[in-house]
């Protein structure tokens, strides 16, 4: 998992304003804001601009499920555990998981596109990342 950030309320309600504005989800919005961003600045010392098609492997890969999902996938998952999930609430969590599964495969072939692209296998390219095998969004 990346970045996670702690937003002031105000900033909060501007970001969700925006990403629905644009008809994305808060954190791909954030993303690709950043990403406008950082194409207006020189990188820092250090750092070393990726090439565009790079940059947008790598945002896709970098994709996942709103907050809000996660946590209701963890509410069910601890309903399910409890013991007390109903037949809807299955259902959903189905369909969740199913959103997981879909994700995942539409990250690993970014990943398999990148590692293309840089002469490496999926494998090390994870590694060099810092994505551990198995690893759900």
């Amino acid at each position: 998992m990346g970045l996670v950030i702690d937003l002031p309320p105000e900033l909060d309600h501007w970001l969700r304003q925006e990403a629905e504005r644009e008809g994305t989800d808060p954190g791909s919005y954030l993303v690709q804001w950043l990403a406008r961003q950082r194409a207006l600045v020189a990188p820092p010392a250090g750092w070393v601009a990726l090439p565009p098609e790079e940059a947008a492997l790598l945002q896709q890969v970098n994709l996942g499920l709103p907050a809000e999902t996660w946590e209701r996938y963890r509410e069910l998952i601890a309903r399910r555990q409890a013991e007390t999930l109903t037949e809807a609430e299955r259902q959903e969590l189905i369909g969740i998981s199913d959103q997981l599964e879909a994700g995942n495969a539409r990250r690993m072939e970014h990943l398999a596109a990148l590692a293309r692209l840089r002469g490496t296998t999926v494998r090390a390219l994870m590694t060099e990342l810092g994505i551990p095998p198995g690893t759900d969004a």
